[in-house]
């Protein structure tokens, strides 16, 4: 939600979904419902996006010309209609590295104190989307 305010522009509703294909199109139809012309979603997995991009489809609109979607994980999947999708990249690997790091340091020393770790993501711009302007 701040980058949408330091872009100036206004949330969008949120709906949420179960991390499946099918929950994805769930909830994708509860949020047009909410906001019938919504041009953009944010899902919080590929597979919801997967699910997104059906729901736009069976609404009789296209993806991207009619709404944008990007997914989150970068599974490099492609929507049965052939849409690749725009997703948010993060570094699973060294994420799973470090929790196992992690646990193995609590395990050894339960006084282990966590700190916070902020991981970089990157857009991959895929066929799901188009130039904002």
């Amino acid at each position: 939600m701040q980058g949408l305010k330091e872009a100036g522009l206004p949330p969008g509703p949120v709906v949420y979904g179960d991390f499946t294909t099918a929950g994805g199109a769930e909830a994708a139809r509860r949020l047009f419902a909410q906001a019938p012309g919504l041009d953009g979603v944010f899902a919080a997995s590929d597979l919801m996006a997967l699910g997104v991009v059906d729901a736009v489809g069976s609404a009789g609109k296209g993806v991207p010309e009619d709404v944008a979607v990007v997914g989150f994980d970068n599974h490099s999947i492609r929507a049965p209609n052939g849409v690749e999708l725009t997703t948010v990249a993060h570094p699973m690997v060294e994420i799973a590295k470090n929790a196992g790091q992690l646990l193995i340091r609590a395990i050894e020393n339960t006084g282990v104190e966590l700190e916070p770790v902020i991981y970089p993501a990157e857009l991959v711009v895929r066929g799901s989307t188009v130039p904002y302007t």
